[in-house]
């Protein structure tokens, strides 16, 4: 095969493919939020897989710039040469390119995609453009960079032994790789647009959004037509397949089982512990207040005597018609929790296809409001869960409640091609976990 034809292969390959490159802080995710919205697109967030799973893919020998990042100390990253800082950036994204080849390539193309990140420098995007109007790069001036994440609530770098210098050479760097990126587009005749805060974000979106109209417009004629009867049942079949999902991650009841013999429990207690502290926290609770929390109990048999139990093992205390959760209780669910974790933690599933499947509903479980038993989940299993498939693992439990108890957000979810992908990949990933 020819070099030519090698790279009209390629650039067949991404023709769906819209490409927003930049500075950081110059407002790329916004502008391709909106875009997805406008025209139902598919979206790709480089920055939610370069902290999920693109850490979880690297290889010593195939991305060694990248392996060593890994293994720096917050000092060894920040507090050296920004002109080291910034190679060592642009030596990390073009082996990161590799994994988000494919991971778009193991996306659907009958549906345009969005793709947007600080780590597309237009040397690397170049080779894979059927026409200049699929990319676009956004570069912010160093004062709206610096204004931009000061609205973001970004101080410095954490964990530096000096905060202030980690501060300062991050800032340089970044104007550093901007400079590099106007630099590169200039050489590729790409398309710049200068972010100074003179133009509304409105107004930015516009602007790219007229100069990929000529393959939105291709992209729209070649689109399946959309099927909203469809898109609902598939919808339907992802939402029941989250139960599936959850057992799968953790081995059905065998941790309930587990935490619930060292504590001296029947599984059924642990259970209503957790439902209870789901459904009240570490307030007062009562049996209409767990009929509500927990499914099908309308006419069950629930009632005071499954408390007596728990209150005479100090699990739980009397409160006028209901009880509160002791310190032991929240003992044990902070246990309990803590084996879920170890449990999932010890699953094995690709990181890719667990990235795919966890950037359209980790996405969506921050995107609905916070209820009170999301927040709870959050609490009691931390801010970090660790691993893409603990992340998504958590963000699925908080998408149960959420859909249990306010029913589905249209809004949030893909729709057509990509929507099928979600349903595929999620049945691939408990048949994974099953296995």
């Amino acid at each position: 095969m020819t070099p030519r034809a090698r790279a009209g292969t390629v650039i067949d390959r991404f023709r769906h493919v819209l490409w927003i490159g930049g500075g950081t802080g110059a407002g790329k995710t916004s502008v391709a939020t909106a875009l997805v919205e406008r025209h139902g697109l598919q979206s790709y967030y480089y920055d939610w897989h370069d902290a999920r799973d693109h850490s979880e893919r690297v290889n010593p020998i195939r991305h060694p710039a990248m392996h060593k990042w890994e293994a720096m100390s917050a000092d060894q990253r920040w507090l050296t040469r920004p002109a080291d800082m910034a190679q060592a950036a642009l030596d990390s994204s073009r082996e990161r390119m590799e994994m988000v080849i494919e991971d778009l390539v193991a996306r659907p193309e009958e549906q345009a995609i969005v793709a947007e990140g600080y780590g597309f420098y237009p040397e690397l995007i170049a080779p894979l453009l059927a026409s200049p109007r699929s990319a676009v790069w956004l570069l912010p001036t160093p004062e709206f960079r610096e204004q931009s994440l000061k609205l973001r609530g970004w101080a410095a770098p954490v964990g530096t032994r000096d905060p202030a210098r980690a501060r300062a050479n991050k800032l340089e760097r970044d104007a550093l790789l901007t400079e590099h990126a106007r630099r590169a587009a200039q050489a590729s005749a790409l398309r710049v647009i200068e972010i100074d805060g003179s133009a509304s974000l409105d107004q930015v979106v516009q602007s790219v959004e007229q100069h990929f109209t000529p393959i939105l417009e291709r992209l729209a004629r070649s689109a399946p037509a959309s099927d909203p009867d469809r898109d609902e049942s598939l919808r339907l079949r992802v939402i029941g397949s989250f139960p599936r999902f959850l057992a799968t991650c953790t081995r059905a009841h065998a941790v309930v089982e587990r935490v619930a013999a060292r504590c001296g429990l029947a599984p059924y207690q642990l259970g209503l512990m957790n439902s209870a502290y789901l459904a009240a926290g570490r307030d007062h609770f009562t049996e209409q207040t767990l009929r509500d929390a927990i499914p099908g109990t309308e006419n069950s048999r629930l009632g005071p005597g499954h408390w007596q139990p728990l209150i005479a093992a100090g699990f739980a205390t009397a409160h006028g018609s209901g009880w509160i959760l002791s310190a032991p209780g929240l003992a044990v669910l902070v246990e309990f929790y803590g084996e879920v974790r170890a449990e999932v933690a010890r699953r094995i599933a690709p990181p890719a296809l667990t990235g795919r499947v966890g950037e359209v509903l980790e996405r969506m479980s921050f995107a609905i409001p916070l209820s009170p038993r999301a927040s709870r989940i959050r609490a009691m299993w931390g801010e970090d869960p660790g691993t893409t498939l603990m992340r998504l693992y958590r963000a699925v439990w908080e998408l149960s409640i959420y859909f249990r108890h306010a029913g589905p957000a249209n809004r949030l979810w893909p729709v057509g091609p990509r929507l099928q992908m979600l349903e595929r990949e999620i049945s691939d990933l408990i048949t994974l976990l099953a296995a």
